[in-house]
């Protein structure tokens, strides 16, 4: 988990939460399957933000 400070538009008050981290297959789709679908080469690590 990750720690990240938000700002809510409405109030403009800033709060910290936790945000998880995500894995994106790069370039063979994990709905594809397959031979090294999950090897780390095709995998990036990503925050819900797509950072």
């Amino acid at each position: 988990m990750l720690k990240a400070k938000v700002r809510d538009n409405k109030t403009g008050k800033t709060k910290e939460v936790e945000v998880s981290m995500e894995l994106h297959h790069r370039d063979t789709p994990q709905r594809e399957g397959g031979e090294g679908v999950h090897d780390t080469i095709n995998l990036d690590m990503l925050t819900p933000m797509g950072t």
